[in-house]
């Protein structure tokens, strides 16, 4: 019985001190400047550094800190940001500002999230700024932090560089990959038009917050957001097609856009298009079928035939009216059954509710990403 007692005590303070150990790791939340981690100690004198991105990134792996967000690529001496939610993570060990120097072509909205959490007020940078440093965070408390940028404006109302970083302290270890890794391909809605009312702008535009990138958030996935406005399968007017930049980091026309790598593959591919579609003047069936056929074709040649493909529909009435024909041309290419069929809840919100009688709103935008997130969640997660 002694023996069976001492046993006992023994797990006892194992557990005790496992628990404390636990409990001595850093915060995973923010209260608006942040928490450092508890571990941390003040060093009596900390040192002022300005680090080039883009510069970083390329560097020796040992050294890297930044883990670009989205399909960016390297121009000049920029992380250039063209595509919606590109943009920067990196975890930063410091006191104080941390201030950012951009490269915009017009006004250019961002996101900020400090230790996961988003911050309230969105950081706007324009053309006046370029050249001069941004603050996108400032701490009482020294401690780590992880700092995330996300571009909210779609290519091409603005492009965008991040270039600089400086803090007072040093970069911690570069923030790891999220698990889970989803691909969106959609038009204006997926990339937050008028989400915010008064009009498309960059003003009223926000696609952290359109139903894509908020279903990527509430999973804990990291995402590409690939798409823009008035975007169809095909090249419509002056509209890029998704057909013409499926592949690409940007925009045809956008500056020195590089080609994507496609060297991760994502757990599945949503794709939100047909709206712009059946809108075109030049719609016939044949045309747009063979759009179809040659996006599932272009998806499946570089993530392979097995890639789970999510085709959103019953959003726009467009969508609505083009949907039999969708989903018998997707039918057909179907036999593996990697092709899933989600409706999301109608999302225009009239002009007597004060939209455009096409986009949602924010609060119509979350409820379409809560009808994804619970379907990724069912039927690719689970």
């Amino acid at each position: 019985m002694k023996i069976k007692r001492i046993i006992a005590l023994l797990m006892l303070v194992v557990c005790i001190a496992l628990f404390g150990a636990c409990n001595n790791g850093t915060p995973t939340g923010s209260s608006g400047a942040g928490s450092g981690s508890s571990e941390l100690v003040e060093p009596e004198t900390l040192s002022t550094i300005t680090v080039n991105v883009a510069d970083n990134i390329n560097g020796k792996a040992s050294e890297r800190a930044f883990r670009p967000v989205g399909r960016t690529f390297f121009r000049y001496s920029g992380l250039a940001c063209d595509l919606s939610c590109t943009g920067v993570r990196f975890n930063a060990i410091c006191k104080g500002e941390v201030k950012v120097r951009f490269r915009v072509s017009a006004d250019c909205y961002f996101t900020v999230y400090i230790n996961g959490e988003r911050q309230e007020e969105r950081l706007v940078t324009r053309t006046g700024d370029n050249g001069s440093f941004r603050t996108v965070a400032n701490f009482e408390e020294y401690g780590m932090y992880e700092i995330e940028l996300v571009k909210q404006s779609q290519y091409p109302m603005v492009y965008g560089e991040i270039v600089e970083v400086q803090l007072t302290g040093s970069l911690g270890k570069r923030p790891a990959e999220r698990e889970r890794f989803i691909e969106f391909y959609g038009d204006s809605i997926m990339n937050g038009s008028n989400i915010y009312k008064g009009g498309t702008s960059a003003a009223t535009s926000d696609a952290s917050m359109a139903f894509g990138y908020a279903t990527a958030r509430a999973l804990g996935a990291d995402a590409n957001i690939i798409g823009r406005g008035g975007m169809a399968l095909r090249h419509k007017g002056n509209t890029d097609g998704m057909l013409e930049i499926w592949d690409l980091c940007g925009g045809t026309a956008s500056p020195e856009v590089a080609d994507y790598g496609f060297t991760r593959t994502p757990d599945c591919v949503v794709i939100g298009l047909g709206t712009n579609d059946w809108r075109d003047s030049a719609y016939t069936e044949p045309l747009y079928t063979a759009a179809v056929k040659e996006m599932v074709f272009n998806i499946r040649s570089v993530y392979g035939d097995d890639v789970k493909i999510i085709w959103c529909y019953g959003y726009t009435d467009a969508m609505r009216e083009v949907w039999g024909v969708t989903k018998a041309t997707l039918d057909t290419i179907n036999d593996n059954g990697c092709i899933y069929y989600c409706e999301i809840p109608y999302c225009s919100l009239s002009k007597e509710e004060g939209g455009d009688g096409m986009h949602p709103d924010v609060k119509l935008a979350q409820d379409m990403a809560t009808a994804l997130t619970a379907f990724i969640e069912e039927n690719i997660y689970n």
